[in-house]
Parts: structure tokens; C-alpha cells; sequence
């Protein structure tokens, strides 16, 4: 992971440390009046067979997901009040 600026941070795979063989992402955190917006992009290629007709489907169905309720957890914490 890097992080190019304070806005910014890039993720890339490392092969052979997981269930993909290449892949990288990309979050953009910018202010938009008084909210947040997040922009992500990834890309992965699966170091496993996923079936032709649901797999790629029900991968997408998966990290969409994943991906949400990690919003969800963000959103919780960044609301938390600082503790004294």
C-alpha cells in the first residue's frame, strides 16, 4: 500500500499471498461541502477457476458487499466521538 498524498491510497496484490494472482485498487477520499465523498476502483484476476455463467456474478454480488459494510464500519467510526 501507498499513499501519494493525503487523499490517496493505492493497494497492489502480492502474488502468491492470497486467493488472487494480480490485482490493484485505488481510493480517493474528497470533501464535498459538509460530506465525504469515496471514489474506488480495483481490479483482481482470481488465482482460482470461477465458473463462466454465476462466477463472475456472484464474485461481484461478494466484494460489493464486503465493500458496503466496510463503509458502514468507516462511517461508525469517523461519527465516534473522540474519547478524553
Amino acid at each position: 500500500m501507498t499513499e501519494p498524498d493525503a487523499n490517496t491510497i493505492v493497494a497492489h496484490i502480492v502474488p502468491g499471498a492470497g486467493d488472487f494472482e494480480s490485482g490493484s485498487c485505488f481510493w480517493r477520499v474528497t470533501g464535498k461541502g459538509p460530506r465525504t465523498a469515496l471514489h474506488y476502483e480495483a481490479i483482481r484476476v482470481a488465482a482460482f477457476w470461477i465458473p463462466p455463467l454465476i462466477g463472475p456474478w456472484a464474485i461481484r454480488r461478494t466484494v460489493r458487499e464486503q465493500f458496503e459494510s466496510s463503509i458502514v464500519a468507516l462511517e461508525r467510526l469517523a461519527n465516534e466521538k473522540p474519547r478524553s
